[in-house]
């Protein structure tokens, strides 16, 4: 009797198992697009701008390309989706960053294609270059556009239909053009790629899936996710088991819901 209670015992774990490969297939499957994480707007100034950036001009729904090579060019742009606050994180948006990198008491701007960007005077114009450095001072405005200045010009989008542009505007002029925001890069939170859901499931499937046992002694000892539970008499609700007794709902400390 007692290789048939295993026998069942393994039917009915193997049913489980491919019951938890139907809940965990699609949960992954949903999130393998965004994996990776987003860009978020800031609208808080952190004590130190360092990392990837979106830079944006939230209106015209662009974003600076920081993939070309020729970065101080007309429609210097790509387009982007904003949601909520938050740009997807994808091949399209990851080639046009910029990265932020703390030096000294200012900071440095470098395209994804590998070139740092600013001016050196207070004129309109775009620097770039692939050693040469240049300050730029980094400040949050009330409205959550940002400041970006280096060499007293600031960081601008142009929107005229001939331009279409992002560049730096003296600072005798530059309200002329429009803000920019910044968004920056954030990686996906643990869990995010589905684990968490995943463990949900787990959960779930052992704590309401009814286990079928035929029992021939009076204890038997079980293993579950949720800890081990002892199956006896006292637990079943039954006196003795000198015949055959149907028995279910009964569930356990670690959450297991057995039949019998």
């Amino acid at each position: 009797m007692k290789k048939v209670a295993k026998r069942i015992l393994t039917l009915i774990v193997g049913f489980c198992m491919a019951c938890v490969g139907l809940v965990c297939t699609p949960i992954m499957g949903a999130k393998a697009a965004d994996a990776s994480g987003s860009y978020v707007k800031v609208t808080s100034a952190p004590s130190d701008w360092s990392g990837d950036y979106l830079i944006v001009y939230e209106s015209g729904k662009v974003a600076f390309n920081g993939g070309l090579t020729t970065l101080d060019a007309v429609s210097n742009t790509i387009s982007v989706t904003i949601s909520n606050n938050e740009i997807e994180a994808n091949a399209t948006t990851n080639a046009a960053k910029f990265t932020i990198s703390k030096s000294g008491s200012n900071y440095t701007v470098k395209s994804a294609s590998g070139y740092y960007v600013g001016q050196s005077s207070n004129a309109n114009g775009l620097k770039s270059n692939k050693t040469t450095t240049y300050a730029h001072t980094i400040s949050l405005n009330s409205d959550g556009t940002v400041h970006m200045i280096s060499g007293g010009a600031y960081l601008r989008y142009n929107a005229a239909s001939d331009q279409c542009r992002f560049r730096y505007y003296k600072s005798g002029s530059y309200t002329g053009q429009k803000a920019i925001c910044l968004y920056k890069f954030v990686e996906a939170a643990s869990g995010d790629d589905g684990s968490e859901a995943i463990v949900s499931a787990l959960d779930k499937v052992n704590a309401y899936m009814s286990l079928a046992y035929q029992y021939t002694v009076s204890n038997q000892i079980v293993e579950t996710t949720g800890g081990t539970d002892m199956v006896d008499l006292d637990f079943i609700g039954i006196a003795s088991y000198s015949s055959y007794t149907s028995w279910e709902g009964r569930k356990a400390a670690s959450g297991a819901v057995y039949a019998g």
